[in-house]
């Protein structure tokens, strides 16, 4: 078990343990007041996590509506999973204050469209008033964190994310969708990053597969994200993708995408 889930499990336990404990009303109040006061949590560096939303949908292309109907951009790109405020040398900080997400201006000022191509969210449909609870969990236990107000810090992860020159999908990813390819090259071609693998069936075979990527970013005196930097080696040993091959997995055709093909193939033929 990682540190990071390590942590994961005892944050999710003493919030169990508040939510069992009875608390007069007046005291909620009073520490609801005091959380939103605090000032922002003193931290090193970001870590960007990115996505690569085939493996997520792998045998779910029927669960999710997302995996059913994939954008074009996520065929062939890393999505935003989340920027998260990081320390050095111990375990990162999380749900700083209780302020409440604003969907509605955070779509309103960096556009529905943009958020649903680069930060999605596929187990919901995109008309689903759950869709928000993605960017929700993000904000509570990352974005509070930062320093930023919503709107800076979702955009601060679009504008990483968007970025071919700063964070590219490598074309080693891009050029073996549906294929296989060498697991240190992997990490040679995103440079100095975790790389993280799911192990799933496929059939009668288990397979490894490329899921998401952790990168580190310096920050300005802001707390606005800059350039990439090293990452220490407690993120190294978030690394999961071991020796050997690796599958970068793509979307398995939908009934349109097949139909769409065969119109193509049609029109050629023609």
């Amino acid at each position: 078990m990682t540190w990071r889930s390590l942590w994961s499990q005892l944050t999710v336990t003493t919030s169990l343990l508040l939510l069992l404990t009875t608390v007069e009303p007046s005291a909620v109040q009073v520490y609801d007041a005091m959380v939103s006061e605090l000032p922002p949590v003193a931290f090193d560096m970001y870590i960007l996590a990115q996505s690569w939303q085939p493996a997520f949908c792998f045998h779910k292309e029927t669960q999710y509506p997302g995996c059913c109907t994939p954008q074009r951009y996520w065929r062939s790109h890393l999505t935003l999973h989340g920027l998260w405020p990081e320390l050095s040398g111990s375990a990162p900080p999380s749900f700083c204050s209780s302020e409440a997400f604003d969907a509605e201006k955070i779509e309103r000022e960096l556009g529905i469209d943009t958020l649903h191509e680069f930060w999605p969210d596929v187990k919901f449909s995109e008309a689903s008033p759950q869709y928000t609870d993605f960017w929700k969990h993000e904000w509570a236990r990352h974005g509070t964190c930062s320093g930023l107000k919503q709107v800076e810090y979702f955009t601060s992860a679009i504008d990483l994310e968007r970025n071919e020159t700063l964070a590219p999908t490598p074309e080693l990813v891009q050029d073996n969708v549906g294929g296989h390819v060498n697991a240190q090259k992997l990490r040679e071609a995103f440079g100095d990053a975790a790389l993280q693998c799911q192990h799933s069936r496929d059939g009668d075979t288990y397979v490894t597969m490329f899921s998401q990527v952790f990168t580190c970013w310096h920050k300005d005196e802001h707390n606005v994200p800059t350039q990439r930097g090293a990452c220490p080696p407690h993120i190294h040993s978030e690394d999961t993708c071991g020796k050997g091959t690796v599958s970068i997995p793509g979307f398995r055709a939908s009934d349109s995408d097949q139909g769409q093909q065969d119109e193509m193939d049609s029109s050629e033929s023609s």
